[in-house]
C-alpha cells in the first residue's frame, strides 16, 4: 500500500481495489467515510486528493469504504 502522506488519492484507491481482487471495485466506484462522534457514516467532503487530507479528516475516526453500487457477490467479505 502506499504510504506517503505526499502521494495521490488516485494511487490508494488503485492498492485498494487490487486488495480486493474478487470484487470489481473500479467498476463498483467507492467513496472514502468516517463515523463521528455520533456512530454516523460521514461522507469525507469534498473526497480527499492526498493521503495527508485522509488522515485529517479522520482525526482519529474509523475509515469507511462505501460502495456506489451494489457489489456483486453471495458474500460479503470483511477484512478486519
Amino acid at each position: 500500500m502506499t504510504s506517503s502522506r505526499n502521494a495521490d488519492i488516485t494511487c490508494v484507491k488503485d492498492d485498494i481495489c487490487s486488495a480486493y481482487p474478487s470484487i470489481p471495485m473500479k467498476l463498483v466506484g467507492f467513496k472514502i467515510c468516517r463515523i463521528d462522534k455520533g456512530k454516523k457514516i460521514i461522507e469525507l467532503s469534498p473526497q480527499p486528493e492526498l493521503v495527508a487530507d485522509v488522515k485529517n479528516a479522520a482525526e482519529k475516526r474509523k475509515l469507511i469504504l462505501m460502495p456506489r453500487r451494489d457489489i456483486p457477490l453471495q458474500q460479503v467479505i470483511v477484512v478486519r
